[in-house]
C-alpha cells in the first residue's frame, strides 16, 4: 500500500540525460547539491531507486544540510523496503527541517508498518499539529487507536478524515473496521458499501461485508460477496473458508467441501477449517475422513472446541465411550457446550 497509493509523489524538476562516461565525470565535478537532487528525482521517477540513492547521497555529500535530499532518499529506501535506513533519513530531515510535516507523516507510517505504535502515534500527532488538512494522518492515527481498542477516539479521527476527503475508499474501509469492532454492524456495512461504490475492487470491503451478511443470516448476499472477494484475490483462504462454512450451513455440502479443501491447500495449518471440514465429512457419511480432519486440527491447536467436534464425530460413529471422553475433556477445558453435551449424552 505504501508503494502503490500513499507514497509521496516525486515531481520531476529537470531530466538529466547522460552524455557518455567521460563527460559525466567532468560535469559531475561542477554539479551542486541541487543538481544531484534534480538528477536523483528524475531517476526515482523512472523507478530507478538504487541509482537515485547514489545521486541523493552525492547531493548530501555536497551539502549535508540539504533536508530535501535526506527526505527523498528516505522515500527511495522505503520503496526498496529498507525501512531502517529510511527512518534514519526521515529523522535527519526532521532534525534539519522540523517544520515540515511530510517527514513526520512518512516516518509515522513506517513505524505503523513495523508495529511500533507509540512512535507512530507521536509522528501522526506532530503531523496533525503542523498540518490539519492531511486526512491520512487522522486515518492512520485512528487505525492505531483501533488496534489499541480506543474505539471512540479512533472514530473521531476517521470522522475528521472523511470530512477532509469524501472520495477515498480507504477512509471508509478504515471507519467500517472501527464500527465493526464497536459491533455497530449497520454503520459498518454502510461504510463498506460506500467504499465499494468508490472502488469496486476493494477486496477487503467485500470480505467484511460478507461477514456481516453472514451474521445477519443473509446467506445468498454473503456468498455473493465472498465470491467477489475470491475473484479479486483467488488465494484468499479466509474467504474460501468462510464461504465454505456458509455453503455447509445452507446444505450445499459438495461446494462446502470444495472451498474448505482449497482453503486448506492454501494454508495447511488452518486448524479452524480442518475442524469445520469434519462436519462436512459427517454429512457425507465419511466418518474416518471426519476423524482424520479434526485430529489434524487438534494436533495443531488442542483447544476445547476441536475436542468437542471430535466428540461429535464419535457420536456420529456411535462410539459412546470415546464420545463421552471427548465431551468430558472439552468440558474440563471450560467449554459450557461440551459440559451440556456430556450431561445430555453421558450421565
Amino acid at each position: 500500500m505504501y508503494k502503490s497509493k500513499l507514497f509521496v509523489v516525486i515531481i520531476i524538476f529537470m531530466f538529466v540525460q547522460g552524455c557518455g562516461s567521460g563527460s559525466d565525470q567532468d560535469s559531475s565535478e561542477n554539479l551542486s547539491s541541487e543538481d544531484y537532487l534534480t538528477k536523483a528525482k528524475s531517476l526515482a521517477d523512472n523507478k530507478q531507486y538504487e541509482d537515485a540513492i547514489v545521486e541523493y547521497t552525492n547531493a548530501i555529500e555536497k551539502d549535508s544540510s540539504n533536508a530535501e535530499a535526506y527526505y527523498f532518499r528516505a522515500n527511495a529506501y522505503a520503496l526498496l523496503d529498507d525501512y531502517e535506513k529510511s527512518i534514519d533519513d526521515y529523522t535527519q530531515a526532521i532534525e534539519l527541517r522540523p517544520d515540515v510535516s511530510a517527514a513526520f507523516f512518512a516516518r509515522g507510517y513506517l513505524y505503523l508498518l513495523l508495529q511500533e505504535y507509540d512512535k507512530a502515534l507521536l509522528d501522526f500527532d506532530k503531523t496533525i499539529a503542523l498540518v490539519q488538512s492531511n486526512p491520512y494522518a487522522y486515518a492512520y492515527r485512528g487505525r492505531i487507536k483501533l488496534f489499541q481498542n480506543d474505539l471512540d477516539s479512533a472514530l473521531e479521527d476517521l470522522n475528521i478524515a472523511i470530512t477532509l476527503d469524501v472520495s477515498s475508499d480507504f477512509l471508509y474501509v478504515t471507519r467500517g473496521r472501527i464500527y465493526y469492532a464497536m459491533e455497530n454492524y449497520t454503520k459498518s456495512k454502510a461504510d463498506f458499501s460506500r467504499a465499494l461504490l468508490l472502488n469496486p475492487e476493494s477486496m477487503f470491503s467485500y470480505f467484511k461485508r460478507a461477514e456481516i451478511y453472514g451474521q445477519e443470516k443473509k446467506y445468498d448476499l454473503a456468498i455473493a460477496d465472498y465470491t467477489k472477494a475470491i475473484e479479486l484475490v483467488p488465494e484468499n483462504y479466509e474467504a474460501l473458508a468462510n464461504r465454505g462454512w456458509i455453503y455447509w450451513r445452507t446444505n450445499q455440502t459438495e461446494l462446502a467441501l470444495s472451498d474448505m479443501n482449497l482453503a486448506i491447500e492454501l494454508k495447511p495449518d488452518y486448524a479452524h477449517v480442518l475442524n469445520n471440514r469434519a462436519y462436512v465429512y459427517i454429512d457425507l457419511g465419511e466418518y474416518q475422513l471426519a476423524l482424520d480432519s479434526v485430529n489434524e486440527a487438534i494436533k495443531i491447536s488442542p483447544k476445547a472446541a476441536y475436542v468437542d467436534t471430535r466428540g461429535d464425530v464419535y457420536k456420529a460413529m456411535q462410539d459412546s465411550a470415546l464420545m463421552c471422553e471427548d465431551y468430558r475433556v472439552a468440558c474440563d477445558l471450560e467449554s459450557e457446550l461440551s459440559c451440556q453435551k456430556f450431561s445430555d449424552n453421558c450421565e
